[in-house]
């Protein structure tokens, strides 16, 4: 039993070194550009730029993905609070789209609870 808790841990740790980003070959692109930072996700979708948090939904309508996210477009803290957008055909490959939802005369866009 000792053994296969071992092969586990071992497995477990060599999947999380090999999912971390790669110097030479990244793995995920968004308009062209590569996702080549130190400390950016490879596999999970980030935004391009500026603050981001809660997906607020993954919708499949005719053959890609649409994946909604809180998100502040003019800043890296919290504000502005927008719905950002983001396709896919493979949930790999990411197209960042203009917002989706923007704050107005009501206030700012939340989901719902």
């Amino acid at each position: 039993m000792k053994a296969y808790n071992i092969l586990f841990i071992f497995l477990l740790t060599a999947t999380f070194f090999f999912s971390c980003t790669h110097d030479t070959e990244p793995s995920v692109n968004i308009n062209g550009v590569a996702y080549n930072s130190a400390y950016r996700p490879q596999i999970h979708f980030s935004s391009k730029y500026n603050w981001i948090n809660d997906p607020n939904g993954l919708v499949y309508f005719e053959g890609e993905y649409h994946l909604f996210f809180q998100h502040n477009p003019f800043g890296s803290t919290w504000g502005y609070m927008s719905w950002g957008h983001a396709v896919s055909t493979d949930l790999i490959h990411w197209t960042q789209l203009n917002v989706a939802l923007k704050p107005d005369t009501h206030g700012d866009v939340f989901r719902g609870v």
